[in-house]
């Protein structure tokens, strides 16, 4: 056997599985509310400081046996301020159940939830919004709201533990940038443009 010839294409598929393999890798991500998540690059965003905005928590590419596992967020509460949580309707029918806090253990800066999936064969088949998140921004700085499995329950299937990947957001609160106001000198020196126009414009109507 010419193991020249075969080694290109050994090497081939396992490249060909391996990526299929990432490709189809359980991702938990957020995006902005009513936007696409990125399976692959994690989210950042500008925030003003003093107003609330939303997010959603995306479960991407789950198995379809998956069991259930409890995630973490964490988030600077010194810059945010966390105002609910709202789970998704997916995830949150007859044939699955989410709790947020299931330990008691959370506190600022800390959110938890329990996904149990009580049909597993037909729980996450799909793409979908585990919850929203709303917030309200503090004060300016940077932060990272990270997303993880719970060190107490991890995420499971029925095939085995899942190990998702898990995308964080990167958040920049900002100062408003107000719009300055003209000047009044600027108005009337507009309004002394426009005279001169007319003045100019009626002399060479009278020359003609």
């Amino acid at each position: 056997m010419n193991f020249k010839n075969v080694l290109p294409g050994v090497i081939g598929l396992g490249m060909l599985a391996a990526s299929f393999a990432s490709a189809q890798a359980a991702t938990v991500t957020v995006a902005s509310s009513g936007s696409t998540p990125d399976p692959i690059n994690a989210l950042s965003i500008s925030v003003d400081n003093g107003t609330s905005f939303s997010l959603d928590l995306w479960a991407l590419s789950f198995p379809a046996d998956f069991v259930g596992g409890t995630m973490e967020i964490t988030y600077d509460a010194n810059l945010l301020s966390l105002n609910s949580f709202t789970p998704g309707t997916t995830y949150n029918t007859g044939s699955s159940a989410l709790t947020v806090n299931p330990f008691g253990t959370d506190t600022a800066g800390t959110l938890t939830f329990n996904v149990v999936a009580t049909a597993p064969n037909t729980f996450l088949a799909t793409n979908g919004i585990l919850g929203t998140l709303a917030f309200t921004a503090l004060t300016t700085g940077n932060l990272v709201l990270g997303i993880a499995d719970h060190p107490w329950d991890p995420t499971w299937a029925q095939s085995g533990q899942i190990s998702p990947t898990y995308l964080s957001a990167n958040v920049a609160v900002v100062t408003p940038v107000n719009p300055v106001p003209l000047p009044p000198a600027l108005w009337l020196l507009g309004s002394a443009l426009v005279g001169l126009m007319g003045m100019s414009r009626r002399k060479q109507a009278v020359a003609a």
